[in-house]
């Protein structure tokens, strides 16, 4: 595993409905980093000189990282990225584009400007001021497809219904949900029931809860429900997922 030092800071207020968290990255070593599924789309320029996008993941992404490298991140909200981008989340997915490759001549331009700028807090102002530039010359974030995507959030609303309850017939559903989180409602559903799991990490790391009330707790059908979702989605057990999520 890659040494390293990751922070998070909440978004500008002006943008916390579309931006999830900025972060920063140091590697002090070189080793495997991975990555897995949380629905969302990063922002990411490196101070090797790569300006990219990391698109939804499917399954655990494993990256391969050298030691004194710095990242600089904007994590965008699941239901935003073609919003943003200009290109629909569901061609990104498992994948890392340039920015270049995204937008031409426009994302040279701006990948130029965020690599001349001095450090990651500097180079996270430049991408928040990309995040806005698009915004105001875009048509707007899908209100629709971000309430489904609040509702699922949630975890107690089925799929099947959320429909009629922002307002679109399920293939409408599907079709601007897909577009705009990379996945289908039903799989963006996976995703985040597997993200509330890992948020209780410690809890089954430390035997505070069992895996089988917990996995009731977060929405799966039983313990083996939940371990064959953390094999689909993380290739590991449910188990060592908790250890690795409390630092054990």
């Amino acid at each position: 595993m890659a040494g390293s030092v990751y922070v998070e800071d909440a978004p500008p207020a002006a943008l916390a409905a579309v931006v999830a968290c900025t972060w920063r990255r140091r590697t002090h070593s070189a080793g495997d980093l991975v990555i897995l599924p949380d629905g969302c789309v990063d922002l990411v320029a490196s101070s090797d000189g790569r300006v990219f996008v990391a698109g939804p993941d499917r399954g655990p992404a494993h990256h391969r990282t050298e030691a004194g490298l710095t990242y600089a991140g904007v994590r965008l909200r699941p239901g935003v990225a073609e919003t943003v981008l200009g290109v629909p989340a569901d061609a990104l997915c498992d994948a890392q584009p340039d920015l270049t490759e995204l937008w031409g001549g426009t994302g040279t331009r701006a990948a130029d400007r965020l690599l001349r700028s001095g450090g990651t807090a500097t180079r996270v102002d430049r991408w928040l001021g990309l995040v806005e530039e698009r915004l105001a010359g875009g048509p707007g974030v899908d209100a629709a497809v971000r309430a489904a995507v609040a509702l699922l959030e949630e975890g107690v609303h089925p799929v099947g219904a959320l429909g009629p309850q922002v307002g679109l017939s399920e293939r409408q559903l599907h079709r601007r949900v897909t577009r705009q989180v990379g996945y289908s409602p039903k799989v963006l559903d996976r995703v985040l029931r597997f993200r509330r799991f890992l948020a209780r990490g410690a809890d089954a790391a430390s035997g505070a809860t069992p895996l089988a009330v917990m996995a009731a707790e977060v929405g799966y059908a039983d313990q083996a429900h939940l371990a064959r979702e953390c094999r689909r989605l993380a290739g590991a057990t449910p188990t060592a997922l908790a250890l690795r999520g409390s630092g054990a």
